[in-house]
């Protein structure tokens, strides 16, 4: 858990020898420049190429106006939970590859290809293999990013059935439920 973490010797040690270095950008690794110190290794510090904010252009949720810590855990950036949306997967997928491309530039097509299947698998998971292949995941994840997608998806038909109607896999069960984001 990075909110309880104690940091040990060894992790600095490993974070020495580290090429790529993969941090939230947010406050969730409090811990995290101490062992930085300590490694000395200036290829994976804060605005090297090693190191890699996975953050970056993830939309941020509970930004608090103050950051008070007398209401308890506030994290001043914003809820640094990032891996929980598809969505924001899609982001820091592409963060990472990046990273990984510019420490390792030999390899670059390898590690865009990669990223390119895994943002496929994780589209055909998120909306269904069907309308993915209809309206493609980059559509439906600007769609749903901006907070459109289930109108869009209502108010279209597509050979005489809605849109909302061939939505599938994890969002699928809420398509006719009400909920609507």
């Amino acid at each position: 858990d990075p909110h309880f973490l104690a940091p040990r010797p060894s992790y600095a040690v490993d974070i020495g020898s580290a090429d790529l270095l993969i941090s939230t950008g947010l406050d969730l690794e409090l811990w995290l420049n101490a062992l930085l110190d300590k490694a000395g290794n200036n290829k994976v510090q804060p605005g090297q190429p090693g190191f890699v904010r996975a953050a970056d252009g993830v939309p941020l949720l509970e930004v608090p106006a103050s950051a008070d810590r007398s209401q308890g855990d506030v994290h001043v950036y914003g809820n640094p939970h990032l891996n929980t949306s598809p969505m924001n997967l899609r982001i820091i997928v592409h963060n990472i590859a990046l990273g990984l491309a510019r420490v390792d530039p030999a390899h670059t097509a390898d590690y865009v290809a990669h990223e390119k299947r895994l943002v496929a698998d994780l589209d055909e998971r998120a909306f269904g293999k069907e309308i993915v292949g209809i309206l493609g995941g980059d559509t439906l994840a600007k769609l749903t990013l901006k907070g459109k997608l289930w109108s869009f998806l209502a108010d279209r038909d597509y050979k005489g059935t809605k849109f909302i109607d061939k939505l599938g896999g994890w969002y699928g069960p809420y398509a006719n439920s009400g909920w609507v984001r």
